[in-house]
């Protein structure tokens, strides 16, 4: 499904200090993925079934905190995506590079 030649991730030690998640740049190179669908709505990136909650499940409390993560930049290169739905032919997208960058300055 996907296979990575490289991959490097650089994050903040400082703002990790403070209890922070802040990624400075995700760089990958060599990407190659292959997305199927097998047309009735199963994926093969979902790696379990969709399961309705049990009864004896509790909600989350209102107060729980949510992670948030920043990211500052995305870097890739030579990536290749695939997607076949079903028996259909697979519809590729091939990236040469992309660099995003936040445009976030605090």
């Amino acid at each position: 499904m996907l296979r990575v030649q490289r991959a490097a991730i650089d994050v903040s030690p400082g703002a990790l200090l403070k209890g922070e998640s802040r990624i400075v740049r995700i760089d990958v190179e060599g990407v190659d993925a292959l997305l199927e669908s097998d047309g009735a709505g199963r994926y093969n990136w979902q790696f379990t079934p969709p399961e309705s909650a049990p009864a004896d499940t509790k909600p989350a409390p209102q107060d729980a905190r949510t992670t948030r993560i920043e990211l500052e930049r995305v870097v890739a290169s030579n990536v290749l995506v695939a997607y076949r739905d079903g028996d259909s032919a697979a519809r590729t997208l091939t990236i040469k590079t992309l660099d995003l960058r936040s445009n976030d300055n605090g």
